[in-house]
């Protein structure tokens, strides 16, 4: 009997050894930080035997701050300039009918319009769906953007140029190459963000940053024709003062966009 309660006593004592050391292990690890399935981010709590969401600071759908009133000005212009009632675009066609350059550069900029709109109401963190929505659309705005810029020049360098509107088309350019500039930054800022983590965070500000800018590009000549809706002429200098609200709007924007705020 002494030497049965000896063996048990040794047991219990190792079972408990073995289970201090688990507790050890796992508390090591109770900092540890797992992606679910749905892509939330949680921290495990070995002491309480359970698992506890973390709260992280995360983008919203647009009822929980992605729009605000500087979106909801990007989206009224974007309507106003592509709108088939558009004055300026119907004077444009009076003159001259559209050919498929012109067309073309329609087609490009309104999408890639519709697609800065979609990016900015539907971010990555809100859900696998929504980041999946968001890089495709960014895939495809970008092409968009593209055949929309080169169009655009052909249009106003060949298709449609008349050495009268020479300002006009040397204004639009301008707004042009700030696009592919843009585009290209904004790229190559969202992808160095993926390739080096430690610096993830400065890389997503900068992306976000080159990509409302992309935005302000593509509402450029919706400000740059606000002058002309207010009666001025198409050859009037007045356009150039529509520069100044375009790009005065991307900041705002993004202020508003990150501080979650109506304006």
């Amino acid at each position: 009997v002494f030497t049965f309660s000896l063996e048990l006593t040794s047991v219990v004592a190792d079972t408990g050894k073995q289970e201090m050391s688990a507790m050890a292990h796992s508390a090591e690890g109770a900092n540890d930080i797992t992606k679910l399935p749905d892509g939330e981010l949680c921290a495990v709590d070995a002491m309480d035997i359970e698992v506890q969401v973390k709260e992280v600071p995360k983008a919203q759908w647009l009822w929980r701050g992605n729009c605000t009133a500087w979106t909801v000005l990007g989206l009224a212009l974007t309507v106003t300039m592509f709108s088939p009632t558009n004055k300026a675009m119907q004077n444009s066609r009076a003159r001259q009918p559209f050919g498929p350059c012109m067309v073309l550069h329609l087609v490009g900029s309104a999408t890639i319009s519709v697609a800065c709109l979609g990016n900015v109401l539907v971010t990555p963190s809100t859900g696998p769906r929504a980041r999946l929505f968001h890089r495709w659309m960014g895939r495809f705005g970008l092409l968009a953007s593209a055949i929309g810029l080169v169009s655009g020049l052909a249009t106003a360098w060949y298709e449609r140029f008349k050495p009268e509107l020479i300002g006009l088309f040397a204004g639009l350019t301008a707004v042009a190459l700030l696009q592919a500039t843009s585009s290209v930054l904004g790229y190559v800022s969202i992808r160095r963000a993926k390739a080096d983590p430690e610096n993830f965070d400065i890389h997503l500000k900068r992306h976000k940053w080159w990509m409302f800018v992309l935005w302000a590009s593509c509402l450029g000549p919706a400000f740059f024709r606000v002058p002309q809706y207010l009666g001025a002429s198409s050859k009037s200098p007045l356009m150039f003062l529509g520069l100044i609200p375009a790009f005065a709007w991307a900041p705002l924007a993004l202020r508003a966009y990150e501080k979650r705020s109506l304006l």
